[in-house]
């Protein structure tokens, strides 16, 4: 009886170790292997696959040629040279679309800066900025309405803006009583003042570099409403998926010593008016 007491507990044990066994073996097929970083990625192709928006001056496409130059090319291409790494301009995004390619992949940086604005921060991860831009509400130049103590929060007040981007956001914000004038997202940014300026908007926001780049060419057409107190001031930065922080040190180093070095102040000399953007102090001052 004893003996058949022991081989019952042994052929139990036996039992349950293979059991264990066989769950183990079950419960590793069934884990996932790791997925790739885009970092990884980026080290073993040796490139880095770059989703682009289309706003001069940071980033210009030539429309003959396709070329591309702008104050985001030349620091991303410099940027490539001093990692080692080629930089290929695979897929041109928009503001709103920009967060979804870098989340499936489609590429592996926002080349082309971008504002990093708080809603953007849920979702997607920002490089250190590179420099800022002042936000300010433009209006007819003929227009007496904003002449002296403007406001922008009048339901009789049509606002200006393109899905998916800062105008649209700051119009919530700044005019949550006006009515909007929507452009549908990748409208070109100078469509907001054509809006303005034909009167189907009354206002818009917009930062200061691409006013003066629609009054070039239509010079006397639109004022700055706001010009000794912006309504916001956001960083230029590239943005990348949520969680790639080894990617995010290695580009926040070369983006680094490219600020200690005056080579974007010198970019942005190059490719901007004076003033037109706020600069970002050396480490050292």
């Amino acid at each position: 009886m004893r003996n058949l007491i022991i081989a019952v507990i042994l052929s139990a044990a036996v039992a349950c170790g293979i059991g264990y066994g066989f769950g183990q073996r079950a419960a590793s097929l069934q884990t996932p292997a790791a997925q790739e970083s885009v970092y990884d990625r980026v080290i073993k192709s040796g490139k880095i696959r770059c989703g682009y928006v289309v706003v001069p001056p940071s980033l210009i496409r030539d429309p003959n040629t396709g070329a591309f130059s702008g104050i985001s090319y030349d620091i991303m291409e410099r940027l490539g040279k001093d990692l080692g790494l080629a930089i290929e301009w695979s897929e041109e995004t928009s503001f709103a679309a920009m967060t979804e390619g870098l989340n499936r992949d489609r590429f592996d940086l926002d080349c082309a800066v971008v504002w990093s604005r708080t809603a953007r921060g849920k979702t997607a991860q920002f490089t250190i900025p590179l420099y800022y831009s002042a936000i300010n509400a433009y209006g007819r130049a003929d227009d007496p309405r904003f002449n002296s103590n403007p406001s922008f929060n009048d339901p009789s007040l049509t606002v200006a803006t393109i899905d998916g981007s800062t105008s649209s956001s700051m119009a919530q914000v700044v005019s949550p009583l006006a009515k909007t004038y929507s452009l549908p997202d990748l409208t070109d940014f100078s469509q907001l003042m054509v809006a303005v300026t034909s009167g189907k908007a009354d206002l818009t926001f917009s930062e200061e570099p691409q006013a003066a780049l629609y009054l070039q060419k239509n010079p006397g057409s639109v004022k700055n409403l706001t010009p000794d107190q912006p309504l916001g001031l956001f960083a230029n930065s590239f943005s990348m998926k949520m969680g790639e922080d080894k990617l995010a040190h290695m580009i926040n180093n070369g983006l680094q010593n490219l600020l200690n070095a005056g080579f974007v102040d010198r970019v942005l000399e190059k490719h901007a008016a004076p003033n037109a953007y706020r600069r970002v102090a050396r480490a050292y001052q």
